[in-house]
């Protein structure tokens, strides 16, 4: 009767308990510890005390007068927590802090986040059982626009004695102070932002939440901002670095800091500049508009770039001031990372190209050597850059390549390539213009320190130490000037960095330099690349058959020497791929001989080539010869205060040895 004549029964259904009306119309079924009842007396007593039936409120007061006096001990703690004066707590009455509808907060790995109570499944007080309170929190639903709940239950073991409330799983939002409330929300802000914000992925990243046991139809993403305090204290992000996904907390994310005129400050040819800008432009434009050229469905809708030249001369930092400049995702990859297991290559360069394609990104593939150059009879690099082109054609990505080793690229890449950039070695302006650029991003200088630095590149550079450092890369002179600023702290100077710093560091250089034979900054990218060629097929420290060459216009182990950094002819096929890139004419194949590897002092690494050359009046070893031409070639550029150029070393070879004729 008392449920007919007040809402009882819609307030014990907003408690979690069921009516069962099929069997008893009028009976509400509640269980000890009658949680429910507790949990909303105010509002059972408002509506008795306002209701017109006299009997029926009768009935009310009865239930409330039983509950106080055989729940005397319940009925005092209730009313300690909702005056806010209860600090301990027994497990008999802890379902007493956890009404449903109310906040509670958790400590999730170091960060609060909120939920809302649903319903306590409290057990009896002579029952040894766990406490179950079924809570829910906010995140989007797979469309995103939508705030939906999403369960989760706690289970409280029994304890002894009383327990403080804070040190509880879950702790009441009155307990706290009132501004977590208010930094839950600032943080659920942005994790609504960043998760709006993220375009769709290409698959659900192991771990991450599934969309389960919704209790609600949801609420708009820009609904009530107080909503947002119940998201989840992280979201998963994509780490470019890690190549993984890691959790993250909303407040440690920051909008990415561009720099727009990094693109314009780039080094680089300004005709190159526009052609790419529009290029990419273009092609955005024709993807948005459905275009597709191909006959075959899918196919050719990608944009592939290639890049190749010496190294540190601005490919890797021309793609990143692109993609900086007009705010376009770039995500990189190494060759190394793809793997050279055509199985593994598939996946990873597939799993690549879709989350380019996806994110709106720039795919760059750096050092993609082993996909470019021409293939041989290796049938297990002919399967893995077989697979490479195949993604190629029915990539819709953007994809940058980059080189620095190749001489001779293969047709069936050029084919798939839009637009093929070369980046030559920096001339000395050049080289001015980088140092000066690196001097102005240094912090802590003042004017006269950059002048003075300003001035070392502009007079006293291009002729110091014999003009050795005007053949450095864009990498060399940023290291150079990092290293001399370390160089500087570590010394306690005052001030910042001086010129005498950045000359120490360059002669300091110049010492490893002539111990090791490093001659980077004395010759071009084909000598480089040769003997990167060489390395990739890894012949190292061992005798191997060789076919002996001669040239009929200059000394041909000079030639190999200079071209083939540090002057490592380290294989069979690096020194003929070398031959037959061009750089040498008039070759003849005379015998098989022995190609024995060891080290020249005097130049660090040039290698002794044993080999048999006619002469008219006798046959001779030219390997003594060599040694003989390497020691007077040596004296003489040193005291001439030159670094051994290959132009100067084949006038004077020409003078000492006379070659024979072709015939």
């Amino acid at each position: 009767m008392v449920s007919k004549a007040l809402p009882i029964g819609d307030i014990m259904r907003s408690s979690g308990v069921s009516q069962e009306e099929d069997r008893y119309p009028s009976t509400l079924l509640i269980k000890e510890p009658y949680e429910p009842v507790f949990h909303n007396w105010t509002r059972i007593s408002q509506a008795g005390s306002e209701s017109t039936d006299a009997h029926a409120n009768d009935h009310v007061q009865q239930l409330l007068d039983f509950l106080k006096r055989e729940h005397n001990f319940t009925w005092e703690k209730l009313d300690e927590i909702e005056k806010r004066l209860c600090n301990n707590v027994a497990f008999e009455d802890l379902w007493l802090l956890y009404p449903p509808g109310g906040t509670v907060f958790s400590m999730d790995n170091g960060a609060w986040r909120a939920y809302k109570v649903d319903r306590v499944e409290a057990p009896c007080h002579s029952s040894s059982d766990s406490m179950v309170i079924h809570c829910y929190y906010l995140d989007f639903d797979k469309t995103g626009n939508w705030l939906v709940p999403h369960a989760e239950s706690f289970n409280i073991s029994p304890y002894s004695a009383e327990r403080a409330i804070e040190k509880l799983h879950l702790v009441p939002n009155w307990y706290l102070h009132h501004d977590l409330s208010e930094k839950l929300i600032e943080r659920g802000k942005k994790y609504s932002m960043y998760r709006r914000k993220a375009v769709q992925l290409d698959s659900h990243p192991g771990g991450a939440p599934h969309d389960s046991d919704v209790c609600g139809k949801g609420t708009s993403a820009a609904g009530d901002d107080k909503l947002l305090m119940f998201c989840p204290p992280r979201l998963w992000a994509f780490s470019v670095w890690h190549k993984s996904w890691r959790m993250v907390l909303p407040q440690d994310l920051d909008d990415v800091q561009t720099r727009a005129d990094m693109f314009e400050k780039l080094h680089m040819d300004p005709k190159k500049k526009k052609n790419l800008e529009s290029l990419l432009r273009g092609y955005r434009e024709s993807r948005q508009g459905g275009a597709n050229l191909d006959l075959i469905k899918g196919k050719g809708q990608g944009l592939n770039v290639l890049l190749h030249g010496s190294p540190g001369t601005g490919k890797t930092l021309m793609v990143e001031s692109f993609a900086e400049a007009f705010q376009i995702p770039l995500y990189t990859v190494t060759c190394g990372e793809l793997g050279y297991d055509s199985d593994a290559l598939e996946e990873r360069l597939q799993q690549a190209l879709l989350r380019a394609t996806n994110w709106n990104a720039i795919l760059l593939l750096e050092e993609a050597d082993v996909f470019v150059q021409v293939r041989d009879f290796d049938l297990r690099r002919y399967a893995v850059v077989s697979s490479f082109l195949r993604h190629l054609d029915y990539s819709q990505a953007v994809v940058f390549m980059t080189t620095n080793r190749v001489t001779k690229f293969d047709p069936a890449l050029l084919s798939r390539i839009h637009l093929n950039l070369w980046f030559p070695d920096f001339d000395f302006k050049a080289q001015q213009e980088v140092w000066k650029d690196v001097i102005d991003r240094l912090e802590g200088l003042n004017r006269e320190e950059k002048e003075n630095l300003t001035y070392l590149i502009d007079y006293e550079l291009e002729n110091l130490d014999g003009r050795v450092y005007t053949h450095m890369n864009g990498r060399q002179i940023r290291n150079c000037i990092s290293a001399a600023s370390a160089l500087a702290r570590g010394l306690g100077k005052n001030g910042g960095l001086k010129p005498i710093d950045v000359k120490n560091m360059l002669k300091l250089g110049k010492e490893f330099s002539d111990c090791c034979g490093d001659i980077d900054m004395r010759f071009g990218n084909l000598g480089r690349q040769a003997e990167l060629d060489g390395q990739y097929y890894g012949i190292e420290s061992c005798t191997v058959d060789i076919e002996t060459i001669i040239t009929s216009h200059t000394c041909v182990p000079f030639d190999l020497a200079l071209a083939l950094e540090r002057g490592n002819l380290t294989s069979r096929r690096g020194l003929r791929n070398y031959i037959h890139s061009g750089a040498m004419t008039s070759v003849k194949f005379i015998s098989r001989t022995e190609y024995s590897f060891g080290y020249c002092v005097n130049l660090g690494s040039f290698k002794k080539c044993r080999l048999r050359a006619r002469s008219d009046d006798q046959d001779l070893h030219c390997d003594v010869v060599l040694r003989q031409i390497l020691t007077k070639a040596v004296k003489v550029f040193d005291e001439a205060g030159e670094l051994l150029r290959l132009s100067g070393l084949q006038a004077f070879c020409e003078h000492q040895l006379e070659m024979p004729n072709d015939d």
